[in-house]
């Protein structure tokens, strides 16, 4: 059989040789190669760009770091406290006096605190800032109390359909709006203590020089220490002569009675929710400052009952100040139990 040379057959065309001399002297031809952003940038003679580093949004947090929710609409526990700490109430409020701690700008946002006369003659301190605080046991509780919601409303002046006002927690942003009088109107001077009330507040606290000298002039004389005390009927006897127990004395009429036999006397005032009075006289008896009041120590508060006119004379009760529902607090507050306040409740609602 005779071999032919394809390669010498004039059938093949130099076009078809030359495609078959490439696939054999070289390899597989390569797809082109993809150009990368990077490729792109240093071929235009430029760096690449650096990225801002991403911001993470502020979270809504309580002083304890939890994440607190946004209340678009206020609850039914905070209208009712709305309509307490507006006027016409029956609940006096009172501002005393506000420090600012932090202004706006600063690290963690602004801080600003407020002390507010209360319904009953104590002085609480309301705090706003990121996390909106009172040293009422209102809002120890976890409640949005009264008295917060008296200073957002009254004392800074924001609108009552502003949702800013019942926020457990704010964004600095919102404090910053909140203290900075962006979402104000002007104050209402009518939220002001007397000047005498914030004058006695300030001697009260230790805050004015003239304190001491004040409390001395305005103390009536203490009266001899002998006879009974008025409360235990037990003798009396002067601190240093053998005496067993530590006295007190009313400043208005000078008697003396037992600082225990006082404190039991005082709690059971304090339970029924009326004035601390002295045993004999019955004037207001005034309640030194603690140290630790205002600060988280939630009880003992300076109390100006006796110096406050809008408060003399007036009904500091439970039932007076919150009506039916006087029941439920006291059986918060352990005075009685939750079956008989619940049908102390049924019978105030007429379903017994």
């Amino acid at each position: 059989m005779d071999i032919v040379d394809l390669t010498e057959s004039p059938a093949l065309s130099p076009q078809y040789k030359g495609k078959r001399r490439q696939q054999t002297e070289g390899s597989s031809p390569q797809p082109k190669k993809r150009r990368t952003k990077k490729d792109q940038t240093e071929g235009a003679g430029g760096s690449k760009a650096i990225k801002p580093p991403k911001t993470k949004p502020e979270k809504r947090t309580d002083a304890a770091g939890r994440t607190v929710r946004f209340a678009s609409a206020a609850s039914q526990k905070v209208q009712e406290r709305i309509a307490r700490a507006m006027p016409g109430s029956g609940h006096r409020l009172f501002l005393i006096d506000r420090k600012l701690v932090a202004p706006v700008g600063s690290d963690g946002g602004p801080i600003e605190e407020f002390n507010v006369l209360g319904a009953t003659a104590n002085v609480y301190k309301v705090t706003i800032s990121r996390h909106p605080s009172c040293s009422c046991p209102d809002h120890a509780k976890g409640n949005v109390c009264k008295h917060l919601l008296f200073v957002m409303l009254r004392v800074i002046r924001l609108a009552e359909t502003d949702s800013l006002v019942w926020q457990r927690a704010l964004l600095t942003s919102e404090a910053e709006q909140v203290l900075g009088g962006e979402r104000s109107t002007r104050m209402d001077e009518a939220v002001m203590a007397a000047e005498s009330v914030r004058e006695q507040y300030q001697r009260m606290t230790g805050k004015t020089e003239a304190g001491a000298a004040a409390d001395a002039a305005g103390a009536k004389a203490r009266r001899a220490i002998e006879g009974d005390c008025p409360i235990c009927f037990e003798d009396l006897q002067a601190e240093g002569n053998g005496a067993q127990e530590p006295l007190v004395f009313c400043k208005e009429c000078g008697n003396n009675v037992h600082k225990q036999c006082f404190e039991r006397w005082t709690n059971s005032k304090k339970a029924a929710g009326v004035p601390i009075t002295c045993v004999l006289c019955r004037a207001p008896w005034e309640v030194p400052a603690d140290p630790g009041a205002g600060d988280g120590d939630k009880s003992s508060y300076v109390n100006l009952a006796s110096h406050s006119e809008a408060h003399r004379g007036a009904s500091a009760s439970l039932e007076d100040l919150y009506g039916d529902r006087a029941v439920w607090i006291q059986a918060n507050q352990g005075l009685m139990g939750r079956r008989a306040a619940a049908n102390l409740w049924a019978a105030s609602q007429g379903r017994m």
